[in-house]
């Protein structure tokens, strides 16, 4: 019997049925289990890893306002963390503009990445942990998916991202979605954004979190 076609979300699936069985191509397997990509299981792959200065500091700087530390002035029940982390706007600009970003859960691959030229990017998961991809600052706008690194951020942590710092949307991690806040030049997706989507091959999927659990906040 020959395959049987179905048209998924964006590409083909083949099943076969054989007596009350149906069976599935080795094609529609791997696109399954590994997105819609021609190189299936051999799509290059990244790690979520912990959180840490060291890594972190080619991409940015951050600090957990939820749980702070440092100098203070006061004491409980009224202590204020002052000038926890701060934020470069760029040449020229005095307004810092707040947005609120949901990214849902999905498959874990990314396929997707911008920068800005100027300006730092804050952004702080609310409600739900999360991971976020970047990738070293490059010129002419030449993504290299091979730079990618992908890092756990949990919730109520201010990530600031450098100007050139290629990134994308967050992924929640065991979680439905995530609210993440934002702060940016205001309007800067159509003064200071450039983005790229990736070419097939450069397309990567980030492996299972249960693989990398006991990774704690630093």
């Amino acid at each position: 019997m020959n395959w049987v076609e179905f048209f998924g979300s964006d590409y083909p699936l083949y099943f076969k049925n054989i007596g009350a069985s149906w069976i599935v191509s080795e094609e529609t397997s791997a696109r399954i289990l590994y997105g819609n990509c021609s190189q299936g299981k051999n799509m290059q792959t990244i790690k979520i890893q912990k959180l840490s200065i060291e890594k972190f500091a080619q991409y940015g700087f951050y600090a957990n306002l939820l749980n702070p530390s440092g100098p203070s002035l006061g004491a409980s029940p009224s202590e204020y963390f002052r000038d926890i982390i701060q934020q470069n706007l760029g040449p020229g600009v005095n307004t810092v503009s707040y947005s609120c970003f949901f990214s849902e859960d999905r498959e874990w691959k990314i396929d997707t990445a911008e920068y800005h030229n100027y300006c730092t990017e804050a952004c702080m998961p609310i409600d739900a942990d999360c991971f976020m991809f970047v990738a070293p600052a490059t010129a002419g706008g030449k993504f290299k998916a091979n730079t990618m690194e992908a890092f756990y951020i949990a919730k109520g942590t201010m990530i600031i991202i450098k100007p050139g710092i290629w990134h994308y949307a967050v992924f929640p991690i065991n979680a439905k979605s995530v609210s993440v806040f934002i702060g940016l030049p205001e309007r800067v997706y159509e003064t200071d954004a450039f983005t790229y989507r990736f070419k097939e091959s450069e397309i990567t999927r980030v492996e299972p979190w249960q693989e990398n659990r006991g990774l704690p906040m630093s």
